[in-house]
């Protein structure tokens, strides 16, 4: 089996029929289903609820023939509230592939891809889009204490790999295998009563709904699977 290429000894891109880092696996969404399907399958067994109009639809996708829809307005995946999402100091990455139905760029407001956040929540982790930055951030007893973000363009249409990974307390964010930002982040992370919120911040914001598609959303805990540029997924990934 092809490994990929590699960085650090680990291997960025796994093509093989199976995953060096599947226990690790905190969750595996593939998005697939029927078209219009509300059931979100968790490869890991998580449980993950769809609310307002988020649902499986089959007419754009990654990988599979179908993905997440969510148009923007009250939709929101939510999963457990699980330690499997708190890092504490530890490597991780959060990554998934993410489709504009509207082009993010400077001037956008807030659009939320995942979050593990909530009002009054601190030591949190959010993914979100912000007046032309796609920026990581950890709240930690003050807001955004911790930002990581680069300048990017998402354009309408189109489908981008979005990861961002900590290696032994390097904060590095990926598009499409090109490490746009990366910097020194030693922030702890454990709020274990947060669920995990897909295209939503979960604060009561409501400018904050993403509008857009995700395929292909995994989060690893203990394991910083990219360190340098990498090519980006050519396949779903594997389930074991």
């Amino acid at each position: 089996m092809i490994a990929g290429i590699l960085a650090g000894g680990r291997p960025l891109v796994s093509v093989s029929a199976t995953d060096p880092d599947w226990s690790n696996v905190s969750a595996l969404l593939h998005m697939d289903g029927a078209d219009a399907s509300t059931t979100i399958v968790d490869q890991k067994g998580g449980s993950w609820v769809a609310s307002g109009n988020a649902q499986i639809k089959t007419d754009v996708s990654k990988f599979g023939g179908a993905a997440l829809r969510l148009d923007g307005t009250g939709d929101v995946v939510t999963g457990p509230a699980s330690a499997a999402f708190d890092f504490g100091a530890g490597d991780f990455t959060i990554e998934f592939w993410f489709y504009c139905d509207s082009s993010l760029g400077a001037g956008t407001t807030q659009r939320v891809f995942a979050s593990k956040w909530g009002t009054g929540i601190t030591k949190a982790w959010l993914v979100d889009y912000y007046l032309g930055n796609l920026r990581c951030v950890v709240d930690d007893l003050a807001y955004d204490s911790f930002v990581t973000q680069a300048a990017i363009t998402f354009t309408a249409g189109n489908w981008y790999h979005v990861a961002w990974s900590r290696a032994s307390g390097t904060s590095r964010i990926f598009v499409d295998g090109a490490m746009v930002r990366n910097e020194s982040f030693a922030h702890n992370i454990s709020p274990a009563s947060t669920p995990v919120l897909i295209g939503y911040k979960g604060d009561g914001a409501g400018t904050e709904y993403l509008n857009g598609r995700i395929d292909e959303f995994r989060v690893t805990k203990g394991v910083a699977r990219y360190t340098a540029a990498f090519s980006a997924p050519s396949s779903a990934f594997p389930d074991s």
